[in-house]
């Protein structure tokens, strides 16, 4: 897992999972490899894969902050979706985590309205304790330089959905 090699396949599956489906996200492999290039030894994101023979059935990628792992990206092929392979590589992610003395994983959202049911379920069934953010709010709502980071915000989420 914590190796450029497990990085590399999780970005071939990655790639591969793009080129056959588009969907919005900004946790796109260009984004990954310049994030990992930056990052100091102790804080390289990792990649948990599991293979079956020479194929490889999926991947998960778990960046790491604090004494937090945090559940940043996943591809499961057809097969591993099949044999749940997601869900073994969280749980190897989370003994790996614990065994170095992280404390906590943070699975992601899971917003009903505008997410995957089967990533609901999948997360659901690792019995995490739900969390809501406050939203976002502007602390100023005066100035230029403030309307022209709003606009610059929502001009690029428009982009990606």
């Amino acid at each position: 897992c914590d190796s450029a090699e497990s990085f590399d396949q999780f970005l071939s599956l990655q790639r591969g999972e793009f080129a056959l489906h588009s969907y919005p996200t900004t946790v796109r492999p260009e984004f990954l490899v310049r994030l990992q290039n930056l990052l100091p030894p102790q804080r390289k994101l990792l990649a948990f894969v599991a293979l079956s023979g020479e194929s490889l059935l999926g991947a998960v990628l778990i960046a790491r902050y604090g004494r937090i792992g945090e559940y940043l990206a996943a591809v499961i092929e057809g097969a591993g979706r099949t044999a749940n392979v997601g869900q073994l590589l969280i749980w190897h992610a989370i003994c790996h985590l614990k065994d170095f003395g992280y404390r906590w994983i943070d699975l992601g959202g899971m917003d009903p309205d505008h997410t995957e049911p089967g990533i609901i379920n999948f997360k659901a069934g690792l019995n995490g304790q739900p969390y809501q953010y406050v939203g976002e709010f502007d602390a100023m709502d005066s100035g230029w330089a403030n309307r022209v980071v709003r606009w610059r915000v929502r001009r690029a989420r428009r982009r990606i959905a």
